[in-house]
Order: structure tokens, then sequence, then C-alpha cells
């Protein structure tokens, strides 16, 4: 994502369409993919919990789109029920930075249009 966002910079002088929606794109690409996945999942499901593992595809790809329309200035949309992970987890309840292993991890509860970590750099 950085290479990506350093060459828009680059170009900024160049082209008048250019777009800075990098991460916002990305967060729909993925609520695409987490589509497809609970798509196929449903459609190969055999048991009860193959069935729940794909509701809970689902319900991970309408988060993604939630935080794409939150850092796009847009509603939201209505609350979703919390994810399995979520519940055992928790939630990100303040802004953190932490070193995880050399990298460094931010955490919001509020979505964002920047994403900053540093295996996201090709």
């Amino acid at each position: 994502m950085a290479a990506f966002v350093s060459a828009i910079e680059k170009a900024r002088p160049l082209n008048a369409f250019i777009t800075e929606a990098g991460e916002k794109a990305l967060a729909m690409a993925d609520a695409s993919e987490r589509y497809t996945a609970a798509s196929s999942q449903i459609d190969q499901a055999t048991t009860v919990r193959q069935a729940a593992l794909a509701k809970e595809s689902a319900i991970e790809g309408l988060y993604y789109v939630r935080a794409a329309r939150t850092a796009m200035g847009m509603d939201p949309g209505p609350e979703l029920e919390s994810l399995t992970g979520q519940r055992s987890a928790g939630a990100v309840t303040e802004d953190r930075r932490i070193n995880f292993d050399g990298r460094e991890i931010e955490a919001s509860p509020t979505p964002s249009g920047t994403t900053s970590c540093s295996w996201c750099s090709s």
C-alpha cells in the first residue's frame, strides 16, 4: 500500500483525475472476497457448523463494507451482530499503537482511510 500511495503522490501534478482511495477500494475488495467465500461455503455446506462458518464469512464482509463506508464519510448502515472471535477477544475501545515482532501495528475503534503496518508495503 505504501508503494501505491508513493506512486500517487509522485504522479499528482500530472493527472487531475487520480484518486487516493486505495485503502477504501481495498476494504471493498476484502468485502467482495468475503461475499464470494461465503457464497461458496454456503453452497458446499453439509453440516450446521459449515453453515455457521459461511455466516461468519458473510458477516466479516459486512464489517469491511461498514469500515469502507465510514472511511468515505458515508452512513455505515445498521449495526451488525458480533463475530465469534469478537465475543472471545473483545473489541478495540481506544486508539492503540504497539510494536509486535518488530512491526508497528495500529488499531482504532473508528475506521479510517489509512492503513499502517510494515508488511503492507510492496
